[in-house]
């Protein structure tokens, strides 16, 4: 498999995003309580070009993966998936403001909008169409596992279009970057505390308990986050293999939510403390993780479409006597 790795420019990028999203972190605010949509640093991830870096003509895949990687290992709040995702379905009209920065888009999968009382274009997934509509007023709110706050706003339907190809690879790359991104962060900051915690008159990363699963889960990262590489590299070289992203995307999804339960085995309770902050990256990677449930039946099939295509190249190699 080939392993193109980030380029210059996109490393560039992902360098600039990093920084936003420290800041970000570091300005959030401590204990329970809903988290308040950061409006002034999405509209420099706007002004950044970050939300509209893929064109409507599907290119800029390797981009996007970059960026995400990048924000996940922030932890940056803000429907960056969906909103990639929306601006391949939305008219040129209503897609500039909210690659801009300036409005906001949500995507129901479910009941419930994230950040849907914030919200100007909601969108509901129904299969292979999707639903768009414009808020006109909030409604009833909770709170998620990541502090954002989820509604169920009234909401005045618009259109309805069929779900192009490339929105759901920007949507799946997007995913799989951002969580990459974020268990590689999780797994920085556990293999640090291994370092500097001690028990029993040595330091945890010592026991081979310890630092062995946190290298099976840095080698498992590091193989889905290549996988992710080469499908966004394959897709915007000409690839129309969708299901190479949604496969990319589930290995992600895999491998993060092994590496942050692995962290917290480490961390313990501590891990669930102000001090640490490792509880908000886990609980984003798990939030995300659930987010697209129509994206799993999306892998499934791509799964069985991957192994009836080995199965082909096996039988024609022993058919030629290998």
């Amino acid at each position: 498999m080939r392993d193109p790795g980030p380029t210059d420019e996109q490393a560039a990028m992902a360098e600039v995003v990093a920084r936003l999203g420290a800041e970000i972190r570091a300005g959030a605010p401590a204990g329970p309580g809903p988290f308040p949509f950061p409006s002034a640093a999405w509209r420099r991830l706007g002004e950044l070009g970050v939300l509209g870096i893929a064109s409507t003509e599907g290119g800029g895949a390797g981009d996007v993966l970059a960026v995400n990687d990048a924000l996940g290992a922030a932890s940056f709040p803000g429907p960056i998936s969906a909103t990639l995702f929306a601006l391949q379905i939305l008219d040129p009209d209503a897609a500039h403001p909210v690659s801009a920065g300036d409005e906001l888009v949500s995507v129901c999968t479910g009941r419930w909008y994230p950040w849907g009382n914030d919200a100007n274009w909601l969108l509901v997934l129904d299969g292979a169409e999707v639903g768009v509509g414009r808020r006109l007023s909030p409604g009833p709110a909770t709170t998620s596992l990541t502090r954002a706050t989820w509604a169920q706003p009234v909401i005045e339907p618009v259109t309805r279009r069929t779900v192009p190809p490339v929105a759901r690879v920007l949507r799946d790359l997007a995913v799989a970057g951002y969580l990459s991104g974020a268990a590689r962060a999780c797994l920085a900051d556990t293999a640090a505390h291994a370092r500097q915690r001690r028990q029993f008159g040595r330091s945890l990363g010592e026991f081979q308990a310890v630092s062995h699963a946190l290298a099976r889960c840095d080698a498992a990262m590091a193989s889905a986050a290549g996988l992710a590489r080469q499908s966004a590299w394959e897709w915007d070289h000409g690839s129309d293999a969708a299901e190479r992203p949604a496969l990319a995307r589930r290995a992600c999804t895999s491998a993060a939510l092994d590496a942050v339960l692995a962290c917290h085995q480490v961390f313990g309770a501590m891990g669930f403390s102000e001090e640490t902050g490792l509880w908000r990256t886990s609980t984003a990677v798990r939030e995300l993780s659930l987010s697209w449930p129509d994206a799993d039946a999306d892998a499934l099939r791509a799964a069985r479409a991957e192994g009836r295509r080995l199965a082909a190249e096996g039988a024609r190699w022993r058919s030629a006597g290998y």
